[in-house]
């Protein structure tokens, strides 16, 4: 109100927070009411810790005869439900392997058939589901993982107890093996955590050492906050918004800034912003989120930078912290961003004449491969995007082999551009990349003074591609020897590969020319590396993943630049909102093998 009152009357306008949480069920929506011609801060007053919130505690809890928990269920057309940080899944089976969040824990496919716009599916594990599950599956949502790295949510069209079928519409890449879940069932309400909205209710099973009343809230707002149209600009310092379900914030045709906020624990994405105008995001923290820290559609000059981001996208189908999601998307900076402990890829940057620079990306791809640290895609019209100065290691990616055994690390890569034209990848520290430290495709694109420290199939995948450049790179077998270079028709794909440095702990730099192996004295005779040298390039200390070049390294004399990987990641600025930040987090070991898989010979079809 006091907003609307001054608008027209000042210059700028900034509305100071005390210390507190605020309580917003219903969200705020921020239109051209208030976002008039003048600039708009809202700020956290100094040393105040400021929190915008969705959720509330629990109301009207109760015990159900059956000895669960009851709620009554506030209003909203959708409902999450937290436990401090954690986001709580709703009832499901298999129930969660809370030693293997990403590989256990699911049913797998056995038996896979496509007919008239539909799937037939047979799976392990579906004797345990309960009766009245059967009754009811038809209602409940499934969950894949398809090879093609997404996680598409569909409804069964029909399942038959008797055989095990059971029956969806046609979805590609599902795969004897592919993952499996079945949520919103019931009577699949068995374990600590569990939740399920039923009618006017909230029926739950507390987590271990819980007290509902303290400790779950509930949220219904979605957005938590809505930033729609307007003139003017608005401001965000110091803020941290929590609990939605759904997005935190959506920014819509609007001028918007967030500096030093943290956006935690909502079943959406951080910020979604579609048509943004000057979007500045800079020394956020991004934690627990069930999409992307950041999506962009449709927006133009915006900037993330100084960014932390961790432990997001475990629930939506596409699971990127960093995506422009179309080809409109362009001119965005991406620079000095620490993005860590992803389901899925770090950067995915649809569109064009984007800057990724300087971010630092690890631990990624624990539940899905398909991707890799920093991906670009453009159309054969695009303005060139530049990624440089980017550190990627352990990429890792969880992937499928066959029906019964899965591999991680696999199927990432460091940094892909797979379309577009004039993509320069330079000066990127890539470090164990499963499939490749680089995979490039498109027109006239350049690789170059990229240090690559393979443990995968190959330094630099080819695929599609003309004119392409490679030269003053630092390429490094160990753990095996991966290839030098990988692709078909490589001879008409390259403009220029020269003044390279390779090294392999085991045997001499080779390439793999579509199925055949080529020695490098046949490489070269083909007129490639003609000035390379095979050589080791003398790190300081390798075994410790401190790659800095001595004096005297040949790379040096053929022309390479060394890294400057301590400007990499967050730095400590006034606008950084965590410091120091500790990077280190629980991990899994993997599961590799699919429990209980046999072979089947009922027919899938229910």
């Amino acid at each position: 109100a006091a907003v609307r009152e001054w608008q027209g009357q000042a210059e700028g306008i900034e509305i100071v927070l005390g210390a507190g949480e605020y309580p917003l069920p219903d969200g705020l929506v921020l239109g051209p009411d208030e976002l008039g011609a003048v600039p708009i801060t809202f700020a956290a007053a100094p040393e105040a810790t400021v929190v915008l919130r969705g959720d509330l505690p629990l109301a009207d809890r109760r015990r159900h005869p059956d000895g669960s928990h009851m709620a009554t269920r506030p209003p909203g057309e959708a409902v999450a439900m937290f436990y401090g940080d954690e986001v709580l899944p709703q009832a499901r089976y298999p129930n969660r392997d809370a030693a293997h969040p990403y590989s256990g824990g699911f049913c797998h496919v056995t038996q896979a058939e496509t007919a008239a716009g539909s799937l037939f599916l047979a799976a392990t594990g579906l004797d345990g589901l309960a009766a009245d599950s059967w009754a009811r599956l038809t209602e409940a949502t499934v969950l894949l993982w398809p090879d093609d790295g997404t996680r598409p949510a569909v409804r069964l069209t029909s399942a038959k107890r008797e055989t095990g079928g059971l029956c969806l519409p046609a979805l590609p890449g599902v795969q004897p093996g592919t993952r499996m879940v079945f949520t919103g069932l019931l009577s699949e309400l068995d374990a600590p955590g569990e939740w399920l909205p039923v009618g006017a209710t909230l029926r739950f099973l507390p987590p271990a050492d819980c007290d509902p009343d303290r400790d779950l809230t509930v949220a219904t707002a979605n957005p938590l906050l809505a930033v729609r149209g307007g003139k003017g600009s608005v401001g965000f310092v110091g803020i941290e918004f929590r609990g939605a379900a759904g997005d935190l914030v959506q920014i819509e045709d609007a001028a918007c800034s967030f500096r030093r906020c943290a956006f935690r624990t909502a079943t959406g994405d951080g910020i979604r912003c579609r048509q943004g105008k000057e979007v500045q995001i800079e020394g956020c923290d991004f934690r627990y989120l069930g999409g992307a820290a950041i999506r962009f559609t449709n927006t133009q000059g915006a900037a993330v930078r100084n960014c932390w981001i961790a432990e997001t996208g475990d629930q939506l189908a596409m699971a990127t912290a960093i995506l422009a999601g179309d080809d409109d998307c362009a001119g965005l900076v991406i620079a000095q961003n620490l993005i860590h402990d992803q389901p899925g890829s770090g950067i995915l940057l649809r569109g064009s004449a984007h800057r990724c620079e300087r971010n630092w990306l690890h631990h990624l791809g624990q539940e899905r491969s398909e991707g890799g640290g920093i991906v670009v895609l453009g159309r054969a019209d695009s303005e060139p995007t530049v990624v440089k100065g980017n550190v990627v290691i352990d990429p890792g990616g969880y992937r499928r082999i066959d029906g019964t055994h899965y591999a991680f690390p696999a199927g990432t890569v460091g940094v892909g551009a797979v379309g577009g034209t004039g993509t320069r990848i330079a000066e990127n520290l890539l470090v164990r990349c499963p499939l490749a430290g680089v995979l490039v495709a498109g027109q006239n694109q350049t690789i170059e003074n990229n240090l690559i420290v393979g443990a995968g199939q190959s330094h630099i995948g080819i695929g599609p591609a003309t004119g392409l450049t490679v030269r003053h790179n630092v390429a490094v077998g160990r753990d095996g020897n991966p290839a030098w270079l990988a692709g078909e028709r490589l001879p008409e794909r390259l403009r220029l590969v020269d003044h390279n440095l390779l090294w392999s702990e085991t045997d001499d730099p080779r390439v793999w020319l579509g199925k055949e192996t080529v020695s490098w004295d046949a490489w070269q005779e083909l007129g490639f590396d003609r000035h390379s040298m095979v050589a080791d390039p003398l790190f300081r200390a390798p075994e410790l993943d401190e790659y800095t070049l001595l004096p005297d390294s040949l790379a040096l004399r053929l022309g390479f630049v060394p890294l400057d990987t301590d400007h990499a990641g967050c730095q400590e600025e006034p606008a950084r909102r965590t410091w120091p930040i500790d990077d280190e987090v629980w991990r899994e070991q993997h599961l590799l093998g699919v429990a209980g898989a046999r072979p089947v010979t009922q027919p899938a079809k229910p």
